[in-house]
């Protein structure tokens, strides 16, 4: 299940149904990411910090926190966490990295980023 940023069908169903997941389920794998990553598609960006992941790995959690942090206008703190995410994750999440640096309007770097995840065939790409 994949919700994209440019989804503007049924936003607030979406976030409703991560919400209902969450209670009912609270350890759901990528539930808050799913949570952050719908209110951030609906404009709500601090409401997606506040839920921001709790996923067990560190990548998964950082993967849309640069972008978070740029729509709140944490641009010191986001671009902290786009360094980490592109140093420390840059073979499992390049595509993320992309997002980031599109986000803040930098499209040299996000065209660079996504022309290092197609050469990689990275399925996060499809």
């Amino acid at each position: 299940m994949e919700l994209r940023l440019s989804d503007r069908t049924g936003r607030g169903l979406i976030t409703g149904s991560f919400r209902k997941v969450l209670d009912l389920a609270p350890t759901f794998m990528a539930g808050h990411y799913y949570l952050a990553k719908s209110l951030l598609a609906e404009g709500h960006a601090q409401a997606a910090l506040a839920s921001s992941p709790r996923e067990a790995d560190e990548a998964s959690c950082l993967e849309i926190l640069p972008i978070m942090l740029q729509a709140v206008g944490r641009k010191a703190d986001a671009d902290e966490a786009l360094r980490i995410l592109s140093t420390k994750f840059a073979n499992s999440v390049a595509l993320y990295v992309a997002m980031g640096y599109a986000f803040r309007g930098d499209s040299n770097l996000a065209l660079d980023w996504l022309d290092r995840t197609y050469r990689r065939k990275d399925v996060d790409i499809i």
